[in-house]
């Protein structure tokens, strides 16, 4: 047979060993070469397909699953020109049990990168006043990546001046990281409940040293 192929019945117990990685440490990657002949395992000189196999990746724990998602179960009153922060109390899913729905906190048991999303859906006391909101993300007490958006007076009745401000940022955590959402409106007002006042975060694949 052209290249040296081998039957796949004449590799059967190399083929076991290659599935059963406890019984060789010393084999941790291997290399399954494909010559379009589904009824063998063979090497050949024709044109072939390398599919790379890792069974026995000692870093394959490190990339658990995480992410939450949480909204506002209520309306929160907010004054003005104050930083404070946005609580989320419906929780809406949490894979890893990291998200505090009493406090508000996200804190990730694993280092690594989050993708992480906050947003705030303010409705101001005052129709006829501009305003400004900042709505950013905070990692143990300092804010990252603010967003900042302007509003200006409405005087037609009817209109209201509700606004959704989110933020969105990529982050390197550690384990035990506070990860939460606080917001700066520059006049008084609410944070409504709903869709529109949400946390969430999710793991991106990475290595969790």
């Amino acid at each position: 047979m052209k290249g040296g192929c081998f039957n796949r019945m004449g590799k059967h117990n190399y083929y076991e060993k290659y599935n059963d990685c406890s019984s060789n440490k010393q084999r941790k990657k291997y290399h399954f070469e494909d010559c379009n002949d589904y009824s063998s395992y063979k090497k050949c000189d024709d044109s072939y397909v390398k599919v790379h196999v890792d069974c026995c990746d000692s870093n394959k724990d490190n990339t658990r699953e995480s992410a939450f998602r949480a909204t506002s179960a209520t309306n929160q009153a907010v004054v003005a020109n104050s930083t404070i922060q946005v609580f989320y109390q419906n929780e809406q899913f949490d894979l890893a049990n990291e998200y505090n729905t009493a406090t508000s906190r996200f804190i990730p048991r694993k280092d690594g990168v989050y993708n992480i999303i906050g947003s705030v859906h303010f409705q101001p006391t005052v129709l006829t006043t501009p305003y400004q909101i900042t709505v950013s993300i905070s990692v143990n007490g300092v804010s990252i990546g603010p967003d900042k958006e302007s509003h200006g007076a409405v005087n037609v009745v009817g209109i209201t001046r509700d606004n959704i401000v989110e933020t969105v940022d990529i982050l390197r955590l550690n384990a035990g990281d506070i990860v939460e959402v606080v917001a700066t409106p520059s006049i008084a007002g609410q944070f409504l409940a709903g869709n529109g006042t949400r946390f969430a975060a999710s793991r991106i694949p990475s290595p969790a040293n």
